[in-house]
């Protein structure tokens, strides 16, 4: 089961999608690296992760056992 993931995200600030149906997941002991260039939206995932912003299909799963 993923720890963290987004599904079929679109998200743009009255531009073109800065993500555009994005989906990914993180599983527990994964290592991820986030590249991508200016504007692709890089910071905007994370912000999205860390709750400084809001999605509706943003989903997330913590385990106890994780921590």
């Amino acid at each position: 089961m993923a720890l963290l993931g987004l599904k079929d995200l679109t998200l743009a600030f009255g531009g073109p999608p800065l993500l555009d149906q994005a989906t990914f997941s993180i599983e527990p002991g994964e290592r991820v690296c986030l590249l991508g260039r200016n504007g692709a939206g890089k910071s905007t995932v994370m912000k999205l992760l860390d709750g400084s912003i809001t999605a509706c299909l943003l989903y997330t799963s913590h385990h106890p056992s994780s921590h």
